[in-house]
């Protein structure tokens, strides 16, 4: 049910921004979504200044069905307006399934000039997950960026949450065209994106460049860095961490770790060598929980939470530390978020903690759970842990795999739980807030 979408360049775009200073010019970016179905998909960066954009970027496309068409906007961005929309094209599903497609498409913009043509390059893997393009590459070298560590999480400030957004990308050196890009993970000081591409064009004697850079609304602001020389992956290929330097003034960087990132790099022939890192095989899933207390109190609706769950290994919180997305509003939340677990040791717990999310103030704890390694060390573990610390009766219920990595029981996936409120029990709680802040008032 997932679909891999290249979207790769554009050309002939029109201007949309203009200034005293400078030509016509725009901001572009593109989205990608189901035909008929907005915000099924995912955007690309955003390429500023530029009527001939090379975004290069590979995003998916979830709960595809065989029959649906994609949809390919391209945007100007502005920071302060609307953006406005500089074209777009549908491709149809029987030009890319079950084969894939590779190729440009004529863009329809209704405000372009009379003669004026604008065209998107894009690429739609097969059946099987492949690309065309990858099937014609012949230089054989490959490269999988695996994960990151040592960055910050997200910070609080006086204006609000300033999100840890990261991706990162490989090129190589003074080939910009060449080039892998990961997708941006938010939330997280330790992305995990295990993303492969073929390095196009690759010849013996050039370096790769490997960059970790903050996603900020669409602008790239590089982080962290480092160079490759040839002889250090070329011909026997190489499997390891990197340690990366910085790019620019005013990062902030884990004070406990050294940024890293980890990677593989294919030999001559495009196969990878063994991986020499000491890391440990366990997977952990965090499926859902239920029952949660509620921290944030509405007037005339149930009162409820922003929950995320934060896993590391107890006394390790730097080693493997962990977080889910944020499941807006919700008591009964269900994430489904699977992370392989670094620094594990035999012998070690893990330690699992609720937070809800608050935008301008720090997360409020909602509760938190231990899970012994006797528990699942062996054969691993699938069921629900009751919440410590708790206001209420709340459970966690998580996967964990064996050592070696292995699902004893299949890997599972929790359905959304539908919990419907009465308006008889929304104007109860709604009065029973009135009646609270009322005998509050009068006590003072």
């Amino acid at each position: 049910n997932t679909l891999k979408v290249r979207v790769m360049s554009a050309r002939g775009l029109r201007a949309a921004d203009f200034t005293i200073t400078r030509w016509g010019t725009s901001d572009p970016y593109c989205s990608v979504e189901l035909a008929g179905k907005a915000k099924s998909g995912f955007k690309t960066q955003v390429l500023e200044k530029t009527l001939e954009p090379y975004w290069d970027y590979e995003g998916t496309i979830n709960n595809y069905k065989s029959g649906m068409a994609l949809k390919f906007n391209v945007y100007d961005k502005d920071f302060s307006l609307k953006d406005d929309l500089l074209g777009s094209v549908t491709l149809s599903a029987s030009q890319f399934h079950p084969n894939g497609f590779e190729g440009e498409l004529p863009l329809h913009d209704e405000h372009a000039e009379k003669g004026q043509e604008s065209f998107i390059q894009v690429e739609v893997a097969d059946v099987h997950g492949e690309f065309p393009s990858d099937a014609k590459d012949t230089s054989g070298l490959k490269v999988k960026i695996i994960s990151a560590r040592g960055f910050m999480d997200d910070s609080m400030s006086l204006f609000g949450r300033t999100v840890s957004c990261l991706f990162s990308t490989c090129e190589i050196a003074g080939k910009a065209r060449s080039s892998m890009r990961t997708q941006a993970i938010a939330h997280s000081s330790q992305p995990e994106w295990n993303y492969e591409r073929q390095m196009r064009g690759f010849k013996e004697g050039e370096s790769l460049v490997f960059k970790v850079l903050q996603d900020n609304n669409g602008k790239d602001q590089p982080l962290m860095s480092k160079v490759l020389k040839c002889e250090e992956f070329y011909p026997h290929g190489f499997a390891g961490e990197l340690d990366l330097v910085p790019e620019g003034k005013g990062l902030k960087i884990d004070p406990d770790m050294k940024p890293v990132l980890e990677v593989l790099i294919s030999d001559s022939e495009g196969k990878y060598p063994k991986m020499m890192l000491s890391d440990g095989k366990l997977e952990v899933r965090i499926l859902a929980a239920r029952n949660l207390p509620a921290s944030d109190v509405y007037l005339f609706a149930q009162g409820s939470s922003d929950p995320y769950v934060r896993c590391e290994v107890a006394n390790k919180p730097q080693s493997g530390r962990f977080r889910t997305k944020t499941v807006d509003k919700s008591l009964f939340p269900v994430w489904n978020h699977q992370h392989r677990m670094r620094g594990y040791e035999k012998g070690d717990n893990l330690v699992f903690t609720i937070y809800d999310e608050d935008q301008f103030t720090a997360d409020d704890v909602l509760g938190h759970a231990m899970l012994k390694s006797s528990q699942f060390h062996d054969t691993g573990f699938l069921g629900e842990l009751r919440l410590e610390d708790c206001d209420e009766e709340s459970y966690l219920k998580v996967q964990v795999s064996s050592f070696e990595g292995v699902f004893h029981d299949g890997v599972q996936e929790e359905k959304e739980a539908v919990v419907v409120l009465s308006k008889l029990q929304m104007l109860r709680n709604g009065l029973g807030m009135i009646c609270s802040f009322i005998c509050g008032s009068k006590k003072k």
